[in-house]
Order: structure tokens, then C-alpha cells, then sequence
């Protein structure tokens, strides 16, 4: 019970609940598309949108990115094939 209580503490300190549905609707798809006629066949439709899923899952964290590049850190995103790093630099004032 106390992980439930921490997990569900997570989600509301977090402001992440979109995140986690989307995650847990993406692999829902994914498993009950494994167990459906033809079973553990994934359609290319299925990947699609279990990838539409997990971008609104980045989308709803878009704050904590944005907070990361205001710390002066780097963020990469990859997909596929193509790789995207976003770097912010801090200004240093006198400069």
C-alpha cells in the first residue's frame, strides 16, 4: 500500500498525470494489440499510434524540459533515424 501512496504521490507532486496516461494508454495498446486476432502481430497503425501517445507523454513534461535547458543543461531527442540536441548557455552578466 505504501508504494501505491508513493506512487500516486509522484504523479500529484509532479504535475505528470497526463504523462502517465498516455504512457499506460500506449502500453495498453501495445499488449492488447499482442492478444487480438492476429495475435502478436503489431499493425503499422498500432506503432503509430502508440508513438502519437508517447509524444503527448513528452509534450505534457515539456515544463521539466525547459526547466533543464534554463539550468544550462543539454537535451537530446532521436527519433528514427534524425537526432536533435537542444543546448542552452547561461548569459554571464558583465560580459
Amino acid at each position: 500500500m505504501e508504494k501505491i501512496k508513493r506512487f500516486t504521490n509522484i504523479i500529484k507532486k509532479e504535475g505528470a498525470w497526463g504523462a502517465w496516461i498516455s504512457l499506460f494508454a500506449a502500453i495498453f495498446l501495445f499488449i492488447g494489440a499482442a492478444f487480438t486476432p492476429p495475435k502478436f502481430v503489431l499493425d503499422s497503425s498500432i506503432l503509430a499510434a502508440g508513438g502519437i501517445l508517447f509524444s503527448f507523454a513528452t509534450l505534457f513534461r515539456l515544463d521539466l524540459i525547459i526547466k533543464t535547458l534554463e539550468d544550462g543543461r543539454s537535451v537530446k531527442l532521436s527519433a528514427g533515424g534524425v537526432d536533435v540536441t537542444v543546448s542552452a548557455e547561461k548569459e554571464i552578466e558583465g560580459e
